[in-house]
């Protein structure tokens, strides 16, 4: 389904804003979405070297869990700077590399559009477009957030912008964490598409495209644990065509799949606020 993986390429890097137009209305939402792409480019001694911009802003996570507005104090916001691996450029467009597949990157519940940067970067490099949108869950607070913005209209539109801007081919494969795992399992991308749910898989009744499956899980996830999941991976193996393969881990938490870098930030910035998030009573 993908490119052969023996080719090594460098990695033009871009974070680019895609219009997403809100159903019924003349209003767009200006959505941040970061893209890896092989190109034939190399690093030089005047290259920049790619930083990634990982933002957590605790007034979207306390809309998202309390349904509560915050003041827009500077403090409660908090960007910190990602290194790049050596290989990856800062470009938008490979000059010379056409009909790459695609694959999307759909993030979890109070996730981000790096959450795997480190693994979409090296699938880049084997010479496939990564994109990986900020959905409305986003603990980034990057946008407004409409009642009629969904993740499939964000979806939608990333890839069309994606496939008008890139020398894309139709292919396109879907990786999802946690709650990116439901729209993963059921976007029709028109094609069968390979699609990888990792710690979040909970069924797929929805896809008709008989597209191949990697299921991961771990009994470590207190969220959505191995032995949950499983039930639901031989359901969809009794009912379906489906290819389905699972793997189950052993000692993996929700978000040790994630990003060590974006992780540690996290951990960092909102860890003073666990004595406060507990005195409210916000579900950790």
């Amino acid at each position: 389904y993908l490119a052969p993986l023996i080719i090594s390429y460098n990695v033009g890097y871009v974070k680019r804003t895609v219009s997403v137009k809100l159903p019924n209305e003349d209003t767009s939402i200006a959505v941040p979405v970061s893209i890896w792409s092989p190109t034939d480019h190399h690093p030089s001694s005047s290259s920049t070297p790619v930083e990634y911009d990982y933002t957590i802003d605790v007034r979207s996570i306390a809309r998202l869990l309390l349904g509560i507005t915050l003041p827009s104090f500077s403090f409660l916001r908090k960007t910190t700077y990602l290194p790049a691996p050596p290989n990856v450029l800062p470009e938008s467009i490979p000059p010379t590399l056409t009909s790459l597949p695609i694959i999307v990157f759909n993030h979890g519940y109070l996730g981000s559009r790096l959450d795997l940067h480190p693994l979409l970067s090296k699938i880049s490099s084997h010479g496939i477009i990564c994109v990986s949108p900020d959905y409305p869950e986003t603990l980034s607070g990057s946008y407004p957030v409409p009642p009629t913005l969904t993740r499939a209209l964000i979806l939608t539109s990333v890839l069309s912008t994606v496939r008008s801007l890139y020398p894309a081919s139709n292919l396109v494969g879907l990786i999802g964490h946690s709650l990116g795992s439901s729209i993963t399992s059921t976007y029709d991308t028109g094609n069968p598409s390979p699609r990888c749910c990792i710690a979040g898989f909970r069924g797929s009744d929805d896809t008709s495209e008989t597209s191949p499956f990697l299921i991961i899980a771990s009994d470590g996830d207190g969220v959505c644990p191995s032995e949950f999941v499983k039930g639901r991976v031989e359901d969809m193996k009794m009912r379906s065509s489906n290819e389905v393969k699972g793997i189950y881990l052993s000692s993996f938490n929700h978000i040790d799949f994630l990003s060590s870098g974006t992780n540690d930030a996290m951990v960092d910035f909102l860890s003073p606020l666990l004595p406060i998030a507990r005195a409210l009573k916000v579900p950790l």
